[in-house]
């Protein structure tokens, strides 16, 4: 599936999920996707989302008209990714929804994971991770240092940690 994103006018930011079939653009409450440009008619455009993947700009008698790529469309067109649909003062262009989905997956994939579980429990988790990674850390540099010649700012760093140690 595609998305439109709106990178000017009024609703600049806001992404407009693409269906199969008709999706009307305009002003009107009643469109899939409502603009809130006061140029815009209340039943602007559409994009019709046909079988395959294929993507149709049609006018729908607007006033000022639909632009696609910088040219005024009279009758429906197709889509390809990344082609900008001028509707009055708004841009919206044609985008794959890949990145959404895929945050959306990981989003469902952690909720399956923390189902169930009290929020005690994924502190205690989240916690003896921490510890874990930081006792690893903590013999890791240890390790380093002693091999290590005990010279310059090696030398400095071994004598400090001796230091702790011992106290």
């Amino acid at each position: 599936m595609a998305k439109l994103v709106c990178t000017h006018g009024v609703n600049a930011g806001e992404e407009f999920v693409l269906i199969a079939g008709p999706n009307v653009i305009g002003r009107s409450h009643e469109c899939d996707i409502m603009l809130n440009d006061k140029l815009a008619s209340r039943r602007h455009c559409q994009v019709i989302v046909k079988a395959k993947g294929e993507y149709v700009l049609d006018d729908m008698g607007s006033r000022h008209g639909t632009v696609l790529n910088r040219d005024k469309i009279g009758k429906p067109v197709s889509l390809k990714y990344g082609d900008v649909i001028c509707v009055a003062q708004t841009r919206l262009v044609l985008s794959e929804r890949a990145p959404g989905v895929a945050l959306e997956k990981t989003f469902e994939i952690a909720a399956n994971q923390l189902e169930g579980k009290e929020f005690h429990e994924l502190i205690d988790d989240a916690s003896s991770a921490v510890a874990k990674t930081a006792a690893w850390r903590q013999d890791e540099l240890e390790q380093l240092l002693e091999a290590a010649p005990p010279t310059g700012i090696r030398g400095f760093f071994h004598r400090l940690f001796r230091r702790r140690r011992k106290k």
